[in-house]
C-alpha cells in the first residue's frame, strides 16, 4: 500500500480485493468476508451469489476509503491520521461534506437577515407604530416589543405610502405634501423631480444643469413677482408680472400680477391682497376644498393632512392612505378622517366613535351604563363635572345640579357652591344671593360664619352640616379643616392633615393628601370621571394625567413594560413633533 502513497487514484486495480490483503480488512459488522463460502445446494447459489457481489462493493468501497486515509497522511504529514477507526474517518468525511454543502445557504441568510434588519431600522420612524388587534401581553421582553403594537385596531399609519427623503429615508412626506412648492424634506428631495405639482404654478425644471420640460418646479403664491427668481428661465418674474392681462388672465387689483382661471380660488394667495381667492362662492380649482364656515377654499396640499382647517372637519374626511400618508399621520378606519399622531391615545376621542382611544394603554373605557353628558364641543363629561357649575360648555345639559359641588339655581342654572352668598350674583337671578345671613339660616340648623370675606367684600355664613363635608364653602376652606371625619361618605378624609376634600380629588392624578390616600387603591370608574385625559398603570392601582404620567420615564410605581413602552413611544413622537416645528 505504501508504494501507490502520494499518487492516490481510486479506480487503480491495487484496491481490487484480490492484490490487497482480504485478511486484514473486516467487514462493517466486524466479521471477515466470506468470498470462498460455497453455497450449501443449488437453489441457493444466486442468493449467495449476490450476497458475494454486495460484499465484495462494500469490500471495495472500504479500501478505498482506507487508501485515502493513507494518501492524506503521506501528503499532510499527519500520520495520526492512520490511528483514527474507519467508521469515525468516514463519519467525519460525511460531516465535512454535509458542512460545505449547507455554508453556502447559511451564508446567503445572514446575507438577507442583515438587509431585512438594516431596513427595519432605516424605517423605524416611518412606521413607528402599527395597527394589531390585540394589545401585547405584559409578559413579553420590552426590546422585542416594536412600538408598532402601541396603536388602537381600528387606526392605520398607512405604511408604504408617501414619500421617503432621499438623504433621510426615515422621514417620509405625504403624497399631497409632495410637489406642493415647500421643501419638507431637509435635502429638498420631495421638491425634486416633479411631475405633477399640487400647486397651480410652476415652470421648467433643470436636469444635470440644463433647463427640461420633463420635470417642473412647483411653486406657491407669494413666489411671484417678488423680486427673486426662482424658475431656472425666470417666468415667476416674467410670465405672470405685465402690464396688461390677456383675455384669459385675471389681474390682481393694481400689482401688475396676472393670473390664469384656473389659479383662481385654489387656496393658494398669489395676489398680494388676496383677492383671488375671495368671493369664491363654493366654487374651487385645482383640487382646493370649499369651507362654507370660513367661506374660503382649502387648498389641496392641506386636505387630509392631519390638521383641522376648517372647523367642521370636512378637509379631513373621505381621506385614503394615498392622502392621509406620511410621518405623524393616522388614519381612523371605520370613518375615514385622518388625524394627527399625536392624537392617537391622548385621552381624546378624535376619530367619530373614538377608535383612536379605543384599547389604548392606560385607558379605562366608559361603560354605556355610566352617567356621561356629552357637552358642547363632542366631549363627554361625567355627571360629577358637568353638572358641578364649573364646565360653561355643560351649560343647560343638566336636568339636576350635582349636590356635592354645584348649587341649584332658581333659573335651574348650576353654580359652584362656593359662589353661593359671595356677594355677587353668579345665577343671574340673584337667587344664590338670598337667604345669606345666619340668622335666615337658623330655621335650618346650626351655623357657623366664615373668618374670611368673600371676594363680594361680605361675609358668609354657612350650616354647621357643611363642616367636614368635602366642599369648601369658606372662602379659605376653614370649613374642612381640623376634622376627625368626614360626615359626607363620598368625601376623602386626609388623616395627617386632618382636611376633607371632594370626592372629585380621588383618583385625579394630583396628590393632595402627603400619605398619597387620595391617590391610592384606584379604580376604573373613579379614574374615568374625570374631565381630562388620565393613565391608568398596569401593575398598580394608580392614575396620573396622561400628559404627566411620563417625564419622560413613566411615573407609574412599579411600571410595566406596556407603561414603559408606552412613555418611549410618547417621547419619539415629541421629538419627532420637536423636529417638525424647527423646520
Amino acid at each position: 500500500m505504501n508504494a501507490h502513497r502520494g499518487s492516490y487514484d481510486p479506480n487503480n486495480p491495487v484496491t481490487s480485493h484480490t492484490a490487497i490483503r482480504p485478511v486484514s480488512i473486516k467487514n462493517m459488522d466486524g466479521k471477515s468476508p466470506r468470498y470462498n463460502q460455497r453455497p450449501d445446494s443449488v437453489g441457493g447459489s444466486l442468493g449467495i451469489d449476490r450476497e458475494n457481489k454486495d460484499q465484495e462493493c462494500c469490500f471495495a468501497f472500504v479500501l478505498k476509503i482506507e487508501n485515502f486515509k493513507d494518501y492524506l497522511s503521506e501528503i499532510s504529514c499527519c500520520t495520526w491520521l492512520n490511528n483514527i477507526p474507519l467508521v469515525a474517518f468516514l463519519v467525519g468525511i460525511l460531516i465535512l461534506l454535509a458542512i460545505l454543502i449547507i455554508l453556502p445557504f447559511l451564508i446567503a441568510s445572514f446575507i438577507i437577515r442583515g438587509y431585512s434588519s438594516t431596513s427595519l431600522n432605516d424605517s423605524q420612524t416611518v412606521e413607528i407604530i402599527r395597527a394589531q388587534s390585540n394589545w401585547p401581553s405584559a409578559d413579553l421582553s420590552l426590546h422585542l416589543r416594536s412600538f408598532k403594537s402601541m396603536i388602537p385596531p381600528n387606526i392605520t399609519l398607512c405604511r408604504g405610502y408617501g414619500f421617503s427623503c432621499t438623504n433621510l429615508p426615515s422621514l417620509v412626506i405625504g403624497t399631497l405634501q409632495r410637489c406642493d412648492g415647500v421643501e419638507d424634506c431637509p435635502d429638498g428631495s420631495d421638491e425634486t423631480g416633479c411631475k405633477l405639482c399640487h400647486t397651480s404654478i410652476n415652470c421648467s425644471s433643470t436636469t444635470h444643469g440644463v433647463i427640461s420640460s420633463r420635470y417642473s418646479l412647483c411653486l406657491r403664491g407669494y413666489r411671484l413677482c417678488d423680486g427673486n427668481i426662482d424658475c431656472p428661465d425666470g417666468s415667476d418674474e416674467e410670465r405672470y408680472c405685465k402690464k396688461e392681462c390677456s383675455r384669459h388672465e385675471v389681474r390682481c387689483g393694481k400689482t401688475g400680477i396676472c393670473l390664469a382661471h384656473e389659479q383662481i380660488c385654489d387656496g393658494d394667495v398669489q395676489c398680494k391682497y388676496g383677492e383671488d381667492e375671495k368671493n369664491c362662492d363654493g366654487k374651487c380649482s385645482g383640487g382646493a376644498l370649499w369651507c362654507e364656515e370660513k367661506k374660503k377654499c382649502i387648498p389641496k396640499w392641506q386636505i387630509c393632512d392631519g390638521v383641522q382647517n376648517c372647523p367642521d372637519g370636512k378637509d379631513e374626511m373621505d381621506c385614503t392612505c394615498r392622502e392621509c400618508s406620511g410621518i405623524g399621520k393616522a388614519l381612523c378606519n371605520n370613518s375615514n378622517v385622518c388625524i394627527e399622531r399625536s392624537q392617537v391615545c391622548d385621552g381624546n376621542e378624535d376619530c367619530p366613535g373614538g377608535d383612536d382611544e379605543v384599547n389604548c394603554p392606560g385607558s379605562c373605557a366608559h361603560s354605556s351604563k355610566e352617567d356621561f353628558i356629552r357637552c358642547r364641543g363632542g366631549i363627554l363629561y361625567h355627571r360629577k363635572y358637568a353638572c358641578s357649575g364649573i364646565l360653561n360648555e355643560c351649560e343647560g345639559k343638566c336636568n339636576e345640579c350635582f349636590k356635592e359641588m354645584a348649587f341649584t339655581c332658581s333659573n335651574h342654572k348650576c353654580i359652584e357652591k362656593n359662589l353661593v352668598c359671595d356677594g355677587l350674583d353668579d345665577c343671574g337671578d340673584n337667587s344664590d344671593e338670598t337667604n345669606c345671613d345666619c340668622a335666615a339660616l337658623k330655621h335650618l340648623g346650626d351655623t357657623m360664619q366664615c373668618k374670611v370675606y368673600t371676594r363680594g367684600g361680605t361675609t358668609k355664613c354657612i350650616l354647621l352640616s357643611q363642616r367636614c363635608d368635602g366642599y369648601e364653602d369658606c372662602p379659605d376652606g376653614e370649613d374642612e379643616r381640623n376634622c376627625e371625619k368626614c360626615v359626607n361618605p363620598d368625601a376623602v378624609y386626609c388623616a395627617p392633615t386632618k382636611t376633607c376634600m371632594v370626592s372629585t380629588k380621588r383618583c385625579d392624578g394630583v396628590t393632595d393628601c402627603p400619605d398619597s390616600n387620595d391617590e391610592q387603591r384606584c379604580s376604573c370608574a373613579e379614574c374615568r370621571i374625570h374631565g381630562f385625559p388620565i393613565y391608568m398603570c398596569a401593575n398598580v392601582a394608580r392614575c396620573f394625567r396622561r400628559h404627566e404620567v411620563c417625564s419622560p420615564y413613566t411615573q407609574c410605581p412599579n411600571p410595566s413594560k406596556v407603561d414603559k413602552l408606552f412613555c418611549a413611544s410618547q417621547a419619539r413622537q415629541s421629538a419627532f413633533l420637536a423636529a417638525k416645528k424647527k423646520e
